[in-house]
């Protein structure tokens, strides 16, 4: 029987000897394109993989960056989260992010985003 995303991800997570919020802090990359390396139906993704029509200079891009994760049956998964979330601003890093922002909730980080993003449209106009 094929091994299942949270079944790798926990191996591998014994594998490096470190507290999973280690591996998310620093090691995120190389550990999500592992997994995805073992999983056909994964991918590794980042936050723009999720909104790409938000710029980098929004609430989203200043406080959703820095981390890397896999996603695979509508599901996201990381050395924190071997079970998967179904957001990916559910995942315990960005969760962290959030936490230190002057933000709320990711939903009220995505609103400003957004609204900043049209205004910044019809200002280029």
């Amino acid at each position: 029987m094929e091994e299942t995303i949270t079944e790798t991800i926990q191996k591998h997570v014994k594998a490096y000897d470190k507290q999973p919020r280690e591996i998310n802090s620093g090691l995120c990359i190389e550990f999500a394109e592992e997994i995805v390396k073992k999983h056909e139906e994964a991918q590794s993704v980042c936050w723009k993989n999720m909104i790409p029509w938000l710029e980098y200079t929004t609430p989203a891009g200043r406080y959703f960056t820095g981390h890397q994760w896999v996603m695979a049956n509508d599901e996201h998964y990381d050395a924190e989260t071997p079970n998967g979330v179904d957001k990916f601003y559910n995942l315990p890093f960005i969760q962290r992010k959030i936490k230190k922002s002057e933000y709320d909730s990711a939903i009220q980080i995505l609103k400003e985003s957004h609204e900043e993003k049209q205004s910044n449209d019809n200002i280029q106009m």
